[in-house]
């Protein structure tokens, strides 16, 4: 206890109070870490750049060397995307990497990862040389699919001895998006309970807004499914062929089919439309040319052809003479044509059925016909009854002019 001319006394820590306030307190020795963005205001597919400036002080507020530091940069790995380091402070730097944050050292459960990176000086003088505040790195964020606003946390991993640490949170807080596209667009089909992909043409780019595609008869509907860039975008309206979509499915009529989807933008001004022509075949068929005759010349390769209107068609064709038949090998319809060579030489000759059956994965077509086969030549038989008579020139018969001769 102080005792004072007025008799009073007063504690010791009230007197220190006011001597520290008369004569400047002296803070503690500090590492200051902050961030700066370059935009504050993202939303899904936009950037935005972070720099994070470093100081330290001495208890006097006087800036600082010390012996490093280890810094976390916690951030949401779900909605933004960190890209590489640049400006990174290259003195004392011994690496960077990304980490899962599974200890939680940022006490905030919204973060899942975090970016550390490390400086060290064993002699004491970091950064060496550099007037504080100091940049440490910038560093790319991309708001992804799903970005409402995030907060980046910072915190140390390692300090220099007898320092603080301070790093205050950075918020990124989101604008309405801007972004009417999309980042996927299938399209498929379902036939005797089996899903079937759909290839369009061509290959998707969300920059792109047309695409084709050729489907067989028998695919009556399909599925044409598309995926929001920004999860905040809304599908404006989905038609096909004129008429609404639910569930992104709808029916296929022979020949050309449009499907048109437009993406509006979160800011309700941005729309793009994609298009999609699905052209569904007619169904599957198969022709064959007049057969010619089955002869001794041509039985051993008897050649048949037709045409089909499908691409992707095998033919197969077999000749039935009663219970016998013969079949040729499978022959592709190529440029809507098709010809096949079978041996016929086992078949008896007389009325033989031509079957081609053309056939792709998804369909079938029959078509029939018929040929004679003729091996045996034309012959000339003599009754033993009938007699030839033979006269000369003066109609005598020919024994009787050997006879007067």
């Amino acid at each position: 206890m102080f005792k004072l001319r007025n008799g009073g006394f007063i504690k010791t820590a009230a007197l220190l109070l006011i001597l520290m306030f008369s004569a400047g307190y002296a803070t503690a020795q500090v590492q200051t870490v902050t961030g700066s963005l370059s935009v504050g205001e993202i939303s899904a597919g936009q950037s935005t750049e972070l720099t994070v400036a470093y100081t330290a002080t001495d208890a006097d507020g006087a800036d600082a060397a010390t012996t490093g530091l280890g810094l976390r940069l916690h951030y949401d790995s779900s909605v933004l995307s960190v890209g590489d380091i640049a400006d990174l402070l290259d003195e004392g730097a011994s690496g960077n990497q990304i980490k899962d944050d599974t200890a939680n050292d940022d006490n905030d459960s919204s973060t899942d990862k975090y970016l550390l990176t490390t400086w060290f000086d064993f002699g004491g003088d970091w950064p060496d040389g550099e007037t504080l505040p100091v940049t440490l790195y910038t560093v790319p964020l991309t708001a992804i699919s799903g970005f409402n606003g995030s907060t980046l946390n910072f915190t140390y991993s390692s300090k220099a001895a007898g320092f603080d640490f301070s790093g205050e949170s950075v918020s990124i807080n989101k604008i309405p998006g801007t972004v009417s596209t999309l980042s996927s667009l299938t399209a498929s089909y379902t036939l005797n309970g089996t899903d079937t992909d759909i290839t369009l043409s061509p290959a998707f780019d969300s920059a792109t807004t047309d695409y084709s595609a050729t489907v067989a008869y028998p695919v009556t509907s399909a599925s044409v499914i598309p995926v929001l860039t920004d999860s905040y975008a809304t599908i404006n309206s989905y038609t096909a062929n004129g008429d609404a979509v639910t569930n992104n499915t709808f029916d296929l009529s022979v020949g050309s089919n449009s499907a048109d989807i437009v993406v509006l933008a979160e800011d309700g001004t941005g729309t793009t439309t994609y298009s999609v022509s699905l052209s569904r075949a007619e169904a599957m068929a198969i022709t064959v040319a007049t057969p010619a005759v089955i002869t001794t010349a041509n039985q051993a390769a008897y050649d048949v052809s037709g045409t089909c209107n499908s691409t992707g068609v095998s033919v197969v064709v077999t000749l039935t003479a009663g219970s016998a038949t013969a079949t040729a090998e499978a022959a592709d319809c190529t440029n809507s044509a098709w010809t096949t060579s079978v041996d016929a030489s086992a078949l008896a000759d007389g009325s033989i059925a031509i079957s081609a059956v053309g056939s792709t994965s998804l369909e079938t077509s029959t078509v029939t016909a018929s040929v004679n086969k003729d091996t045996t030549g034309p012959s000339v038989s003599v009754p033993a009854d009938i007699s030839v008579a033979a006269t000369d020139a003066n109609g005598t018969s020919a024994s009787d002019a050997a006879i007067s001769a």
